[in-house]
């Protein structure tokens, strides 16, 4: 009867009418994307990498695009669209060494091919009435590391972020947890790109 009870109290603080399909907000503000975190009970954001030695040359962002996957009873009617690519395009612009992602004469290229992105949700009772929600996002593809004179080096890579939210609220604050998973993944490949190049 008790977990009767307390599955009907998740379910309560999770569920809401689903408003059509909602889609990932990446375009905010590091006071926002913190505000974000505070709101929901998330890790606080890192810090966005600083401009890199490296030129770099993205192909097949557009893979990165898809829906959250809501594993679990809660929330599952909801559609939630990741359009992952702006983030990862957005985090990559940045580290790049003049921001504009082609080639430069004099400098190392970094050709980045990204071949598939996900991201998962499951909301689970931690204590009575008290859920807390783990969203995860993964990046996966291949860059290949090019300088003057030398032969092309490739590297498969597939990184992930997992984090666990406190204070989720209701089903239409989904989107501010992917939107942090999304941004961490994205911090999560520079550093891993950074390594490539570094250790070349």
């Amino acid at each position: 009867m008790r977990r009767a009870a307390a599955a009907l109290g998740l379910a309560a603080a999770l569920a809401a009418a689903p408003a059509g399909a909602r889609t990932v907000e990446y375009g905010l503000t590091e006071a926002e994307f913190e505000q974000a975190s505070l709101a929901i009970g998330a890790p606080q954001p890192a810090a966005m990498p600083g401009r890199g030695g490296a030129e770099l040359v993205v192909e097949g962002a557009e893979r990165l695009d898809h829906r959250l996957t809501i594993l679990g009873i809660s929330c599952s009617a909801w559609q939630v669209d990741n359009p992952l690519s702006q983030m990862v395009r957005s985090a990559l612009a940045g580290w790049d060494a003049d921001g504009a992602l082609e080639p430069a004469a004099g400098r190392p290229l970094l050709r980045v091919s990204l071949r598939s992105g996900s991201s998962d949700l499951r909301c689970v009772e931690a204590r009575e009435f008290e859920p807390r929600c783990l969203v995860r996002t993964r990046i996966a593809g291949e860059a290949t590391l090019e300088r003057p004179g030398e032969e092309p080096v490739t590297q498969r890579f597939s990184v992930e972020d997992q984090q666990i939210h406190e204070r989720p609220g209701a089903c239409g604050t989904l989107s501010r947890g992917a939107a942090l998973s999304g941004r961490a993944a994205s911090i999560a490949l520079i550093e891993r790109l950074r390594a490539m190049v570094a250790a070349d």
